[in-house]
């Protein structure tokens, strides 16, 4: 924004009227009374006017408001000011707020201040008004956050507000702010950007200027609260958040605190992850819908198996991106996001696992200078004493301490990380003060983690040879003790004697368990024994060279570690996921199944056969159903794979899959994180009536979920499902098919990418194609009697619509949220509402577009 400079007149002998004189000294009143008198501001009630006049400061430029005489410099100083805050090249945010409801926060500010802790309930919320700068005023409620008073410094508090309706703030209708430091500036803030970019859910953080009652406190970090729309930006479809209920802890500390025994704990009651409430975000409004409410129910179940030990962690938590945030938040030292109390999880109602939510890190603040994550929470959360989970961080951790990792995340972030660092400096002019992005910090880290996984010495042990000496009766054997030095699980890949390979016994576990507690270390050897076939190396004169060759679970990288001779209940299932079987088990269970020879893959032999039961596949098999069978499923039963499913069926012998009984039903498919493409030619899938067990619940009758899927001359339709087949993060295509008689929509697709090509979508109670954040083609395809929408494109979606014909439907073709469609050659006829229509839906993602020719 440019200002106009007012270039000082010189004085004129004409009269001046007395309509400007008394102007000016108006003008001189209300700023003297405005800045030199703030507190009398407050109660004196000038805040609207105050706020008015900083509006119009920012509106028309410093400039266009003149004062003469000894208030001249005081409006010199305070333009200048706003100057440059206005040309940070950030948002500005108003917060005005009434008198009455301003001296609520002060009150709760004095309590907190007194008590060392700041404790809120949704009491503490006010009404406010917030806008942005040339914005609409939106309506909402506002209260002090923070559990510290850090918080509360100064005339900088933060604060938590929520808007009414649909309104919102940068996309955010629940936000927080404060100061840039509480979170160490621009750290927090690429940490996020790191995060989001490896597919772990964060808070969306960004940074404005803030005006309270027209006051300006300069510039804030803005961060969305647990709201959907965190869920929903993020590529995840729209579930629960649930977290371990802090306020016990605090309420604990205060305890201590209001009377000034200032200490970190109660001192007999234990307040920790295992003994808090689970609670759920936004309950209230969960618990009125019956999909939500069931997902919460079966998100708490799972959270309180890991809190009782019921269950493994690997088994509660999706591994792969609980393993991530742990290496990347290593990498960060971001320790304060892994403290028990910060744990935020989304249930994803599709893998019905739990996954991290990621908020107040403190990147490089509060672990100690050469702590990771391990070495700081191993002996305070189970979660990370998950062996699984501890493989796939070392797994992780080795890729993200590769050269180059950084330097690719730099190349990302582009110039944003520039900007920011420039507009923070306005407010923090110190350059001995780090407010950018500290990579030197960052690179630091990656270095020195990338040597924790070039141990020493990550085993020790002994060893005895039995059997080997004349006289010695006994079988000929090695026992051999493993005691693991490291924090991680390591695999003992073999023993060696003077080089040749002993392999385990079949039975033998081969991970050794992890030191738990670096700190105070307690070292659990792990025994084996091997037999002998040759014992020659013991009848010289010299001992052999005995060696255990290991690696750490998750890597591929050996280690020789040299060893000393020596004298001397049924798991539970938890969660609605059916469990699955052995291959020796289906194949009992099963005799139209057979394996293939490597064991990769079972086959079904064509025929018609029953299914009794779900059919649950072991991880990464594969299942190939030959041309001429047909599967006929009981009521409510479920084909489950973690590989691909290929019905390989011919024009003359399809393959089909449906139900036992047509008027009740099968449960479907579900194909999930299947790395090879299912293939379906000539394939029919009919009378599913979906999934809904507990938290698991699904909206198609066929599910892929990262998950590639292919069909040529498939029909899929007669179900009873919200969508005849849904595809979650995933590839697809569907050629020469026909998609018919469903109950809702026919294809749904979320986050996907791919193509319709010569297909036909008839009879259609709901939407024929609904996408959501995916880019597709849609070409040479008919589409006739759809009740609702031909193609319904949504959230920030790119389609091609070409050679299209769409007959009797209720919108042929709506673009919606941030969406651009493209239209080509496409024929509507009988649109009872609209042929086209673009709107916005969600308020978050802003206007769609639609451009046609040949229409």
């Amino acid at each position: 924004m440019k200002f106009k400079q007012v270039q000082e007149q010189p004085s004129k002998t004409k009269p001046q009227s007395k309509s400007p004189y008394r102007l000016l000294v108006f003008q001189g009143i209300f700023l003297l009374a405005a800045f030199l008198a703030g507190a009398l501001v407050y109660r004196a009630g000038f805040l609207t006017s105050l706020s008015a006049f900083v509006r119009q400061v920012l509106a028309e430029g410093p400039g266009s408001i003149q004062i003469q005489g000894p208030l001249a410099e005081v409006q010199e100083n305070l333009t200048d000011e706003i100057r440059l805050y206005e040309e940070n090249g950030l948002q500005t945010l108003f917060i005005d707020l009434k008198f009455e409801h301003y001296q609520k926060m002060l009150d709760k500010r004095a309590e907190a201040l007194d008590t060392g802790i700041l404790q809120t309930t949704d009491e503490d919320f006010t009404p406010v008004q917030v806008q942005l700068k040339d914005g609409p005023k939106l309506d909402g409620k506002i209260r002090l956050k923070g559990d510290w008073t850090d918080h509360l410094k100064g005339d900088k508090w933060s604060f938590r507000i929520h808007l009414k309706s649909e309104g919102q703030i940068l996309r955010f209708r629940q936000f927080s702010l404060q100061t840039p430091e509480t979170r160490n500036f621009l750290n927090e803030w690429a940490f996020h950007q790191n995060l989001m970019d490896e597919g772990i859910l964060a808070t969306r953080y960004d940074f404005v200027n803030v005006l309270l009652n027209g006051r300006l406190l300069g510039m804030y970090a803005i961060e969305e609260h647990f709201a959907p729309e965190l869920i929903e930006s993020q590529g995840r479809r729209a579930g629960v958040i649930i977290r371990f209920d802090e306020d016990l802890y605090w309420d604990n500390l205060t305890n201590f605190w209001q009377d000034g025994i200032h200490v970190d704990g109660g001192s007999w009651m234990t307040t920790n992850e295992s003994s808090a409430d689970i609670t759920t975000f936004q309950g209230t409004k969960v618990d009125l819908d019956p999909v939500l409410k069931a997902e919460a129910d079966a998100a708490r179940a799972l959270l309180r198996a890991y809190q009782t030990g019921e269950r493994p962690a690997s088994e509660i938590f999706d591994v792969e991106l609980m393993g991530r945030y742990f290496a990347l938040t290593d990498l960060w030292r971001a320790c304060h996001g892994v403290y028990w109390h910060n744990w935020r999880f989304y249930y994803n109602p599709v893998t019905t696992l739990l996954e991290p939510v990621a908020f107040d890190n403190e990147p490089f603040q509060w672990c100690r200078q050469n702590a990771s994550v391990s070495n700081e929470f191993i002996a305070n959360s189970s979660l990370f004493n998950d062996p699984e989970i501890r493989a796939v961080y070392v797994r992780e951790l080795d890729r993200i301490t590769k050269t180059g990792y950084i330097e690719r995340l730099q190349d990302q972030l582009g110039t944003r990380p520039a900007e920011l660092e420039s507009a923070l400096r306005v407010e923090y002019p110190d350059e001995t003060l780090t407010v950018g992005v500290d990579w030197d910090t960052l690179f630091s880290r990656q270095q020195s983690l990338a040597q924790e996984l070039q141990p020493a010495k990550p085993v020790k042990g002994f060893y005895q040879a039995s059997g080997v000496m004349a006289g010695d009766t006994a079988a000929p054997s090695l026992q051999v003790e493993l005691t693991n030095l490291m924090i991680l699980p390591v695999e003992v890949v073999r023993i060696e004697v003077n080089g040749t390979p002993l392999s385990l016994p079949a039975d033998a576990e081969g991970t050794l368990p992890p030191v738990i507690d670096p700190e105070e270390a307690v070292f659990t050897p792990t025994y084996f024994t091997l037999p002998l076939a040759d014992t020659s190396p013991w009848k010289e004169l010299l001992p052999p060279q005995v060696d255990a060759i290991v690696r750490l679970s998750g890597l591929s990288t050996e280690f020789r570690a040299p060893l000393n001779g020596a004298a001397t209940p049924d798991e539970l299932l938890m969660g609605p996921l059916p469990a699955s079987s052995s291959l020796a088990e289906l194949l009992k269970k099963y005799p139209f199944l057979s394996a293939s020879t490597d064991e990769t893959s079972l086959l079904v032999a064509p025929g018609i056969w029953d299914v009794r039961d779900d059919l649950v596949l072991p991880d990464g098999i594969a299942l190939q159903v030959s041309a001429g069978t047909a599967l006929r499923f009981e009521t409510g039963a479920v084909l489950l794979a973690r590989g691909p499913v290929n019905l390989m069926g011919t024009a003359s012998e399809p393959v089909i899959l449906t139900a036992q009984d047509a008027q009740q039903g099968w449960g479907g498919i579900v194909v999930l994180n299947a790395e090879a493409e299912s293939s379906w030619p000539y394939a029919k899938v009919e009378n599913t009536f979906g999934i809904a067990r507990g938290g698991w619940i699904l909206t198609g009758g066929i599910t892929f979920f990262n998950s590639p899927i292919r069909l040529e001359h498939a029909i899929i339709g007669n179900n009873q499902t919200e969508d005849a087949i849904n595809v979650i993060h995933g590839k697809f295509a569907f050629i020469d098919s026909e998609f018919l008689n469903t109950f809702a929509d026919a294809f749904d697709g979320d986050f996907v990418e791919g193509e319709i090509r010569g297909s036909s979508f008839h009879d259609i109670q709901g939407d024929a194609i609904d996408i959501s954040g995916s880019n597709v083609t849609v070409t040479d395809t008919r589409l006739e009697r759809i009740v609702d929408k031909g193609v319904s494109v949504g959230e920030n979606s790119v389609i091609t619509i070409a050679a299209v014909t769409m007959d009797t439907v209720g919108i042929g073709i709506a673009s919606k949220d941030l969406s651009e469609t493209h239209v080509t050659d496409t024929t509507i006829s009988k649109a009872r509402f609209s042929a086209l229509a673009a709107y916005i839906k969600k308020p978050v993602f802003g206007p769609a577009s639609i451009e046609a020719t040949g229409l």
